[in-house]
């Protein structure tokens, strides 16, 4: 299917993926001249017109929200019996790839994609509207580590088609959150509850409930109590047990609200990694405040002055001391030299600071410095009488990449190819610009980047004739030339049925890099030799007035004789091409070419007219 063109317009590139309800295409609007998404519905249900009348409703409700992290699908469209949907396009691995590659992952890592996800369905869930069908297949990873959510809003058209409900069930299941299987309407704690199961999925590696069938694991979604991740991971915080028992709680109302609520703990628990602070559950700031409160209220009860009590008289009887009373309960007089002592010993010591000259803070700071100093020295040194020496990058520009490696092997230097790309000035196969630029220093066992050049903008078509479809795809993929998926047949001795006869524009004309190329392929001889050569003349008159800037016009005439060049030359907007041309067979195909590039194409025959 590569290459053919859905709806006179969007030309299929590469296969991205095959679902059960949709095959996915990476396809280019050759109107908006832009690469976009081409969702097939797949053959068994493309004629089913209540669930295409659904995916357009879908589709319609979804297209109001714009957001950078929601996948647009821009429109149904029905192209005879083909039936797919239109969107843009999302360059990315998948986030179930990544979790079957790299997962578990860690701790910061996991959380900053649970946080995204919930950030990326904000704008729905503020209009109380669910996404519905979130998994991890659904959510495309970026090239700055953000996620986009595809498929929004399409499992309102599933319930259409009862095959396809079926269909989506087995990869819906692991998401499903319970009350959602009591067929309950989906709501943005539904989707709270498939981020759960993401983020669990994210820490540990494995989903939180599985199943030998999609119905046994709905049912434990159900049934069975809500696992905690820390049986599977003891060095999981309690905060993020915390927040994943909170998604994933059975009944609805015990669940965050929205993503909203849920990022909310999750940018929490970000910080609190970034900064290094304790993390404790619930997260809850007005918790946090009640317990400090508890904790500074001051007693109520009021403080009970004492004065010192005057030390007792001693009695004597007899004579004869006795041992004083033991004082009463309360403040005891302080004992005047012990006093007097402590105030000597900090004279003593503010003494001995004021007589040395550096503090002590100041000299183990020093030595602390001078330690890590050394330390450094060391290091660099070490490193650098190990390391390779550096040697001059050599210019390498305009060479061929044989002569450009024979050049750096002998620096023990190698070369890469970061790129090719069209230029005017360089041959083809030769070197255009180099990294680091020449005369830089480098340490031997470097790379040297290289640009190569593939040539001139303009090419000129090859001689295809008498060549298989596959071997002239070859021969024009190598100039950059692409085939039209749109071909012609003609009749011919000559050439055998089925190989190339001609191509348009014809062999040897310049074209562009990226044009396209139609094929002529022979037909086998079918033709009576009378009307190979029996001949007409055909007036042609073109106004110009789709231009706006003077272009090089071409006017070239294909007929059973094959194609040829009527007239070309410069003209201005506006301008009436007229022109005369002899035509042979019984119809004759006009191409019209501005700078080279075809722009619009008729047939003529001959009816009416003389030979």
């Amino acid at each position: 299917m590569i290459g053919e063109v859905l709806a006179q317009r969007y030309e299929l590139i590469s296969a991205v993926s095959d679902g059960v309800v949709f095959s996915v295409w990476s396809a280019r609007d050759r109107t908006a001249n832009r690469d976009v998404c081409i969702r097939l519905v797949k053959p068994r249900y493309e004629a089913d017109a209540e669930f295409a009348q659904a995916l357009a409703e879908a589709v319609d409700q979804i297209r109001r929200i714009p957001s950078p992290h929601i996948e647009p699908i821009q429109r149904v469209v029905r192209d005879g019996e083909r039936l797919f949907l239109v969107g843009e396009a999302t360059k990315g691995p998948s986030l179930q790839d990544r979790i079957r590659l790299l997962a578990p992952f860690s701790i910061q890592v996991a959380t900053g994609y649970a946080a995204a996800v919930c950030r990326a369905l904000e704008p729905l869930h503020r209009q109380n509207i669910p996404h519905g069908d979130l998994s991890s297949h659904n959510l495309v990873v970026l090239a700055n580590g953000d996620v986009r959510v595809q498929m929004t809003g399409l499992w309102q058209a599933y319930s259409a088609n009862r095959d396809i409900a079926m269909a989506v069930l087995p990869q819906m299941a692991p998401y499903v959150a319970p009350e959602t299987s009591a067929q309950n309407l989906l709501s943005p704690r539904t989707d709270v509850y498939a981020i759960g199961v993401l983020y669990y999925e994210l820490l540990t590696g494995r989903q939180p409930y599985e199943g030998p069938d999609a119905f046994l694991t709905i049912s434990a979604h159900r049934t069975e109590p809500t696992p905690d991740v820390r049986q599977l991971n003891a060095s999981i915080p309690e905060a993020i047990a915390g927040i994943l028992a909170t998604a994933l709680a059975k009944d609805p109302a015990d669940r965050y609200e929205n993503a909203t609520a849920m990022y909310q703990d999750l940018r929490y628990v970000q910080e609190a990694l970034r900064f290094g602070r304790v993390l404790t559950w619930p997260l809850r700031p007005d918790d946090a405040r009640v317990t400090r409160a508890v904790r500074a209220e001051p007693s109520t009860e009021p403080k009970r002055r004492t004065e010192p009590s005057a030390p007792s008289e001693p009695k004597r009887s007899g004579g004869r001391d006795r041992k004083p009373a033991r004082a009463e309960t309360g403040a005891v007089a302080p004992n005047m030299p012990a006093v007097e002592e402590e105030d000597e010993r900090d004279r003593r010591l503010r003494k001995r600071r004021t007589e040395r000259d550096v503090p002590v803070w100041m000299i183990v700071l020093a030595t602390f410095f001078f330690a890590v100093l050394c330390t450094f020295v060391g290091f660099w040194t070490f490193d650098n009488l190990r390391r390779p020496r550096t040697v001059p990058v050599p210019n390498v520009q305009n060479l061929t990449l044989t002569e450009a490696r024979a050049i750096l092997a002998r620096l023990k230097l190698d070369l890469r190819v970061r790129d090719r790309e069209v230029n005017d000035r360089v041959e083809a196969d030769r070197i255009v610009s180099v990294d680091p630029e020449p005369g830089r220093q480098v340490r031997e066992g470097g790379y040297v980047n290289v640009v190569v050049s593939i040539g001139s903008s303009r090419v000129q078509v090859p001689v295809l004739k008498g060549e298989t479809i596959d071997r002239a795809q070859t021969i024009l993929e190598n100039l950059s030339l692409r085939i039209d998926p749109i071909q012609e047949t003609r009749a011919s001795a000559e050439v055998e049925i089925g190989k190339v006869l001609a191509s348009v524009p014809p062999a040897k004309s310049t074209v562009a890099r990226g044009s396209t190329i139609r094929l002529v392929l022979s037909g086998g001889s079918v033709v009576r030799p009378e009307e190979i050569t029996k001949s007409y003349t055909y007036s042609i008159r073109v106004t110009l007035s789709d231009i706006t800037a003077p272009k090089t016009v071409k006017l070239e005439i294909s007929d059973i004789q094959g194609a040829r060049t009527v007239t070309e030359r410069v003209c201005q907007p506006n301008e009436v091409l007229q022109a005369e041309a002899t035509g042979y067979g019984s119809s004759a195909t006009f191409r019209i070419y501005y700078d080279g590039e075809m722009v619009k194409e008729f047939e003529r025959s001959p009816e009416g007219m003389r030979p």
